[in-house]
């Protein structure tokens, strides 16, 4: 938000001067408008500096956030109030700066007589392809309110799995903290000292301790290198995800690795499938509904796979078929979706098929964190195992006498 000096004149005729917060110029000249005022100049004083804003603007916009704007917006509207007065309260209750300024620019766009489904495309980062899409069927068909709750509730989902998937990783994610921190504490601090005290006894030193001073001096000497591979294996996975030829064969290591291949494909498949249920339930056409969700599969085969599908039935085959034909979609996806063309509830069906690969996602990542913890612990275990040998051998031979000089 910017402050505006403005100089008006109220229904008296008298003048009157102030500061007023608005996104725009515009913005403040209506809001001055609506209080019955004449405005006679306003200009920019610049934007306020307000420290909650400048730490949320390194934050992106989370799921929470995103699902907390559609619902509020959907219950407005439900109530009757304005597309525009709606937007303009959310603009002022939203604490991120980045959603507000998105809020403010759209709301300039639906007051110039833009659809809003037009104006949030404006913000593919805030908005996706989906949503937009979503937006734009119910703005056809008159239903906002009804596919904004929709929407809420589907983010609502998407970020309690993402949630209980994140939170399943934090018991082995601190194992797998402390071990590091045990093996850099005792690299740093402990060894060090111990090494002094080998090198003056001119004790021979036995194969473990030999292993653990070079890790030890490698990691001393060397300690720049970890930080720069660790950016480095970040920064490719990172440009692998973003270009599809790369995306591709990332996919397809990644599918074959035990659990966590499974718990990709079958979250990919709950994304999928349920945003393809929440587009043909809002009216949009199955060909744009089956193109869109492709779009969101974090799975580049499942996106290949619908795209392809896309094109079957833009021949006039049933969508079925090719979801059957195709070995990557698991058979209860084919059987599912005949049963609701066949039906005529193809959007309940899908969300019933979402249902159930969500429910499997969470099984599998709760068995594979099960697995993994015990796992974490007996590595942790064998680590402080082979540093206590690597100290204590030394130690008894030093103090046995046994191959000193």
């Amino acid at each position: 938000m910017e402050q505006f000096k403005y100089l008006v004149k109220d229904k008296k005729g008298e003048s009157k001067s102030g500061i007023i917060e608005a996104s725009d110029v515009k913005q403040a000249s209506s809001l001055l408008h609506e209080r019955g005022m004449v405005v006679i100049r306003i200009e920019s004083k610049g934007k306020r500096f307000n420290p909650i804003d400048f730490l949320f603007s390194f934050r992106p916009i989370n799921l929470t956030e995103l699902s907390t704007f559609t619902r509020q917006i959907a219950t407005m509207v439900s109530s009757g109030l304005s597309l525009v007065d709606s937007l303009l309260l959310l603009e002022k209750q939203t604490i991120n700066p980045k959603l507000k300024e998105a809020i403010s620019e759209i709301i300039r766009d639906v007051q110039g007589g833009g659809s809003l489904a037009s104006a949030m495309a404006k913000h593919q980062k805030v908005f996706s392809h989906t949503y937009v899409g979503m937006i734009k069927a119910a703005e056809s068909s008159g239903n906002l309110d009804k596919v904004l709750t929709k929407l809420a509730d589907n983010l609502e989902r998407e970020s309690e799995v993402r949630s209980k998937i994140v939170g399943a990783m934090v018991y082995p994610a601190i194992l797998l903290f402390v071990m590091v921190l045990v093996i850099i504490s005792i690299s740093y601090f402990v060894l060090p000292r111990f090494k002094e005290l080998f090198a003056s006894s001119h004790v021979e030193l036995p194969l473990p301790t030999v292993i653990l001073i070079a890790i030890s001096e490698f990691l001393n000497n060397t300690w720049f290198i970890i930080p720069i591979v660790a950016l480095l294996v970040f920064y490719f996975s990172y440009r692998m995800n973003r270009i599809s030829e790369l995306k591709t064969y990332y996919d397809f290591v990644v599918m074959r690795i035990p659990y966590i291949g499974e718990i990709n494909k079958s979250f990919s498949l709950a994304q999928v499938t349920r945003t393809l249920g929440l587009l043909v339930g809002s009216g949009v056409p199955i060909l744009e509904a089956l193109k869109t969700s492709s779009e969101v599969a974090t799975n580049n085969f499942h996106k290949e796979a619908f795209k392809e599908a896309a094109q079957s039935v833009e021949k006039g085959v049933p969508l079925s078929v090719p979801l059957g034909k195709n070995p990557i979609f698991p058979p209860v996806i084919s059987q599912m979706v005949a049963v609701g063309e066949e039906t005529g509830k193809l959007e309940d069906v899908l969300g019933k098929v979402s249902d159930y690969f969500e429910i499997d996602a969470s099984h599998k990542v709760k068995n594979f964190t099960a697995a993994l913890g015990p796992i974490i612990i007996i590595l942790l275990s064998g680590v402080v195992l082979f540093i206590l040998m690597s100290v204590i051998l030394p130690i008894y031979r030093l103090s046995s006498g046994v191959g000193s000089a």
